[in-house]
């Protein structure tokens, strides 16, 4: 079946009518492939076009994580507009799941994003406010890692080496201090 085909079709008639009533704004090429904001780049399909083209994008491009995300979304999205209510088949359903499920599996396996997709996270994190309450919250969480403990109230034991005088938890410090200390006296 020639996807492209179908999908070319949708978009053409979609750029030569005027919708009535509920629509939704469909990138032609889609942000995530290099697609912007531009009048020329939009066009007006009713909620099952939008559906259809998106499904079809992923046939023509199974590897692109961002229509992938995108039709997951249209499945499962609900904002405060509107839920959309898509009806998907059971096939359809586990196409989609099977896919994302590969795509999110390569992603946890240390998959390595770009350098691209870093810069964009980023610029994205750049200039958030954060809390004094936060800070401190994340403060404290570090300062017990770094004693040893991960759960709230634990409590590592915390011993001096007699010689240098140097603190710390029980496996590291007796490893280089009490009789294997440098400045112990030796007799």
């Amino acid at each position: 079946m020639n996807y492209q085909r179908i999908h070319d079709a949708i978009i053409n008639r979609a750029r030569n009518r005027t919708l009535q009533g509920y629509y939704e704004k469909h990138h032609v090429i889609p942000r995530c492939m290099g697609g912007t904001n531009n009048k020329d780049n939009l066009v007006k399909l009713t909620a099952r076009e939008h559906f259809i083209v998106h499904k079809l994008l992923v046939k023509i491009y199974p590897t692109s994580k961002g229509l992938q995300d995108a039709v997951w979304c249209m499945i499962h999205l609900v904002n405060k507009n509107h839920i959309r209510d898509y009806i998907v088949s059971n096939q359809e359903y586990e196409y989609f799941k099977v896919l994302r499920s590969s795509n999110m599996s390569k992603i946890q396996r240390g998959h390595i994003t770009t350098k691209s997709t870093r810069d964009k996270i980023s610029k994205s994190l750049t200039g958030r406010r954060i809390s004094d309450e936060t800070k401190q919250k994340i403060s404290s969480s570090r300062k017990l890692k770094k004693l040893g403990g991960s759960k709230p109230g634990f409590k590592r034991k915390i011993i001096t080496c007699p010689h240098c005088s140097k603190s710390g938890g029980n496996s590291q410090i007796t490893r280089w201090h009490f009789d294997n200390c440098k400045l112990k006296i030796k007799i």
